[in-house]
Parts: structure tokens; sequence; C-alpha cells
């Protein structure tokens, strides 16, 4: 069986680029996992805190600002490649850029307009406003490095895409926070990790102008409009924003129930349980662009082999994740911290959902990718709405158990949903 397996790697080109993904992918984990020690040992729980919640509020922010363009653009680059216009993809970066920066800068506007004590009394933690008020001013550093990214995904650069999405974020940030440490200057955390975005931002720019300069003029018979990029982006950024807005919800309002210190030990545990996600990640991160390419052509026997054989794939590169951390959660846990073991249950919880979630493929890349954006987004908002609910009545019960839980039951509802819908619109035989 193993033999087989490696046969696949080696002959498909799917399974090879997912591969090289994956390997990317438990890179950034790993240096993730190390950043995340170095933190939680290094510095107080209540900045570790703050630094999570600055994250996630950075995520939902952020699926607002970047207007769904991440997603848009693989789907653009699909659509062209099938008609033999990638050139094009130059002119819809840059008419793209032109929205991000409209919405950043609204972001900025409603952000400074809000009443800081209407904020401040919501939550539990001390200072939320002010938190909120640093990361609104990097909204369009963080969407113009993740549309960025997304460019040379779209241009088959899977390296270059995944180096800067699992490696760069992460050591440039492990880097300014070891400065930070020795120049006993921990209280600038939070915003040292907001800087490292202007930083990558900037790079990574440099690196697409570059990219394009190797693609030949634009092909002005099949120019797109900047007002029929942003009607495909919108309903891409409210998938976005809700999904983001679903991630984040537990964490979040554990801020508004219990301390800092265990939204720490809550978000460390979210972040391990990330585990179980990258053989799905990988596999997704390669699929998107040739989903839109050849439902372009209409070969439904095309996808419905893509989609099966996607799942395959993610079943093989997520499944040692979830046996490990099934049989050492208290281990890994314990390395942050003996205070950090409290959310062992939490993370068993969260694995064991996202491992089901395994078995659907990839649903959602599917719809963002073959033009059902709206109805993904229905369902996102409906997962979106209970997950807030179930929230709200699990985490003064159960605390962070009860917000896993929460999530667990949302994002398993949210796959079967979408997984439903695709087979009885396409008639694909999924499994």
């Amino acid at each position: 069986m193993l033999k087989s397996i490696i046969e696949k790697f080696k002959k498909g080109e799917n399974a090879k680029n997912s591969l090289i993904a994956l390997v990317l992918k438990m890179s950034g984990v790993g240096l993730l996992f190390l950043l995340t020690l170095f933190l939680t040992n290094n510095f107080d729980a209540n900045l570790v805190g703050q630094y999570s919640f600055s994250r996630s509020i950075l995520l939902i922010l952020g699926g607002i600002s970047i207007l769904g363009a991440e997603q848009s653009i693989i789907y653009y680059a699909g659509y062209l490649k099938s008609k033999n216009a990638l050139n094009n993809l130059k002119s819809i970066y840059l008419k793209t850029i032109t929205l991000i920066i409209y919405s950043s800068l609204s972001l900025i506007i409603i952000a400074y307009l809000i009443n800081e004590d209407f904020i401040n009394s919501f939550f539990e933690v001390n200072n939320p406003y002010g938190l909120i008020k640093k990361v609104v001013l990097y909204l369009f550093s963080h969407s113009v490095m993740m549309l960025n990214i997304e460019v040379f995904r779209s241009l088959n650069k899977i390296i270059l895409s995944e180096f800067f999405r699992n490696i760069m974020r992460y050591a440039l940030f492990f880097v300014c926070a070891y400065l930070l440490l020795i120049q006993n200057l921990e209280h600038y955390l939070v915003d040292v990790y907001l800087i490292c975005f202007g930083i990558l931002a900037f790079i990574t720019s440099i690196l697409v102008y570059l990219e394009f300069r190797k693609l030949g003029e634009i092909d002005k018979k099949l120019q797109i409009r900047t007002k029929e990029i942003f009607y495909t982006s919108y309903p891409m950024a409210l998938n976005a924003m809700t999904f983001f807005l679903m991630q984040s919800t537990d964490v979040i309002l554990l801020g508004k129930f219990e301390t800092y210190n265990v939204v720490a030990y809550y978000d460390t545990a979210v972040r391990i349980a990330s585990l179980t996600l990258m053989g799905v990640m990988s596999v997704n991160v390669v699929v998107a662009p040739k989903i839109a390419e050849i439902y372009s052509k209409k070969d439904m026997e095309g996808i419905s082999q893509l989609f099966k054989s996607s799942i395959k794939l993610m079943l093989i590169l997520s499944t040692p994740a979830v046996l490990f951390l099934f049989f050492f959660s208290n281990f890994v846990l314990g390395l942050f911290g003996e205070d950090y073991k409290s959310a062992s249950t939490a993370l068993l919880i969260l694995v064991g959902a996202q491992y089901l979630t395994t078995f659907m493929g990839i649903a959602g890349t599917y719809m963002n990718m073959t033009g059902k954006q709206r109805i993904l987004h229905k369902i996102l908002l409906f997962a979106f709405f209970l997950n807030v609910i179930l929230n709200y009545v699990f985490i003064p019960i159960w605390g962070m158990a009860g917000s896993a839980l929460a999530t667990g039951i949302t994002i398993v509802a949210w796959h079967s949903i979408a997984i439903g819908i695709i087979y009885k619109k396409d008639k694909i035989a999924i499994f």
C-alpha cells in the first residue's frame, strides 16, 4: 500500500504539488509551534492574550478589507488560462489593489468613529478598542500581502506562495519578538506583529512585479472591468469575512467571558489543532486554480475525478497528525506550560471535528471557484450565527471545552450542507 501511495505522488502533478505545499506547511507549523512556545514561555500571558485577540480581529477585518480578492484572483487566473490569456492577470491585479485601498480606508474611518466606551464595555479584557485601532492601520498591508501570495499561487509558483504564507510571516515576527525580549521591550509585541505585515507586503509586491514582467502584453479584447471584478469578488469577500468571523468567534467570545490568560490557553489549542488541516489546505492550494479552469471548460467528469482524488490526498496527508494529537495532546500542550494543559479537552474536540471535515473534501473551495459564491455565503452566514449562539450557550457552562464544542459542531454542519448542495446541483458523486 505504501508503495502504491508513493507511486501516486511521483506520477500525479496535483499530488506532487500538494506534497510540496504540505512540506512547507509542516515547516510553517513547526515554526509557529516554536514561536508559540517562545512567546508563552518568555512573555506574560496577558501580552500573549493581547496578541491572540489582535490576531483574531485582524482575521475578521482583513477578510473585509481584501474584498475576496485573494479568491477572485485565483478564479480569474483559471478563467484566463482556459482562454489562453493569462497575461491579462496584470490588469485585474491593479484594479483589485484599487478596490482594497478604498475598503481599507473605509474601515479605518469607521473604526475611529466608533464609540470607545461602547467597545470597551462589551469585552471583559482590558482596552480592546486600543488594539482594534492599531489593527485597522495595517489592514491594507495585510490584504496586499495575502493578495500577492495568491498571485504566486495563480501563476503556479506554489513554492514561493507557500514560503511566504507559512515561513516568512512567522519567521519575521519570531526574529522581531526575540529582539523585543533582549531589549526589554516586550510591551511592543502587538505593534511589531502588525508592522511585520507592512514589511512582507513590500517584499511580495516587488516579487509580483518581477513575475508580471515575465508575462506578455495584455489582450485588450479580453478586458475585465473593475465593476465586474467587484461583483465577482464581493460574494467571496462576504464568504471570507463570514468564515474568519466564524474562525474567530470562539476566541473573541472567550475574551468576553474569560481573561486574557484563558484566551491564550485556548488559542494555543486552536493553533495546535490546525495541524490536522495541513493536508486539507495543501490540497486546496493546488486544486483551486484547476477547479476554475476545468469548470470553465464544462468538464464535469474531470471535476468529479479531481474531487475524489483530492479527498484521498487529504486523508493520506491528514491522518498522521490526527493520530499524533489524539495520543499526545497533553504532552504537546504541556510544552507551552503546565497551565496550558487545561485546554486538552478543547484540543481533542477541535481535532475530531476538523478530521470529520476532511471526508468532505474541497467543498468550500469548489463553490467559490464555480460561481456558487452566493450559495456558500448563505451557508457560512447560517454557520456563523449558529456558532455565535452555541458559544454564548456553551462557554458559560463548559468554558474552553464549550467553545471548542460549539466550533466543532458548526464546521461539521456547514461542510455537510455544502456537500449536499454540490451533489444536488452538479450531480458529482463525491464519495
